[in-house]
């Protein structure tokens, strides 16, 4: 399963949605700011990066701004602050996120769009057809 987390009005969300749509390659979408996600699906994507919540903040964001969280300032909070302050406002987080799972684990990941990286996600699906 290929879950994509985005914004409606980013320019590189709308890249990487109308990807996987032109190559049929079927997505479940979660709008940042609108859906919410499991804590679980949080940790297993902190799973896959490899400097774990600095790879997936984005320090430019509002949210980030209005709570004071910058590169630095997250050091010094927990790995459970940090997982509630996400899992209450999505903003925080880099878009598009691109998360793969392949029996239900943790499987790639993806941040952003680049045309080379993100075709292995359409040879992946079409290899396990």
């Amino acid at each position: 399963m290929i879950y994509v987390l985005y914004s409606p009005n980013c320019a590189v969300c709308k890249k990487v949605v109308r990807f996987f749509r032109n190559n049929q390659i079927e997505i479940t979408k979660i709008i940042i700011g609108e859906d919410k996600i499991e804590r679980s699906m949080l940790i297993d994507i902190l799973s896959l990066c490899e400097d774990g919540f600095g790879t997936i903040i984005s320090f430019k964001t509002e949210s980030s701004k209005r709570l004071n969280i910058t590169s630095k300032t997250f050091l010094d909070l927990s790995t459970k602050e940090l997982l509630n302050l996400i899992q209450e406002d999505l903003n925080l987080i880099r878009r598009p996120l691109i998360y793969q799972t392949k029996n239900n684990k943790p499987y790639r990941l993806q941040i952003g769009y680049d045309l080379e990286e993100i075709e292995i996600f359409k040879r992946v699906v079409h290899e396990g057809r």
